[in-house]
């Protein structure tokens, strides 16, 4: 399994509401290579994952053409802590980390940070 298949696989309820999950990259001007994981509903209302390093992330959100950085750790932090402590002894992924707390923005409030599915 690559690992976009495996991205995919972890964020398949985002592709089940018509979400496409496509991949790019960006170089920068300091020779820095960011890897872009976007999925996108429309061409106004998106999120990203850009990706630095295996651990360094930052999530984007872009709601009709207004673009936002949601903190998901920030704003469910009972939810962070029990998922960390029920995979403590357990080898991560990252991938599977970001697609719980999707997940559970979504059944939270309905929508992915402003983006109705």
């Amino acid at each position: 399994m690559t690992e976009d298949e495996r991205i995919a696989s972890y964020f398949s309820f985002l592709l089940e509401r018509g979400f496409l999950f496509e991949r790019d990259y960006s170089k920068g001007t300091d020779s820095t290579c960011t890897q872009i994981y976007r999925f996108k509903k429309d061409a106004g209302n998106y999120l990203e994952y850009r990706v630095l390093s295996e651990r360094e992330r930052s999530l984007l959100v872009c709601v009709r053409g207004e673009k936002k950085f949601p903190s998901p750790e920030r704003k469910y932090p009972s939810f962070v802590r029990a998922w960390k402590l029920k995979h403590l002894f357990h080898p991560t992924d990252v991938w599977e980390y970001s697609a719980a707390l999707l997940k559970h923005e979504l059944n939270t409030t309905g929508s992915v940070f402003g983006i109705g599915c």
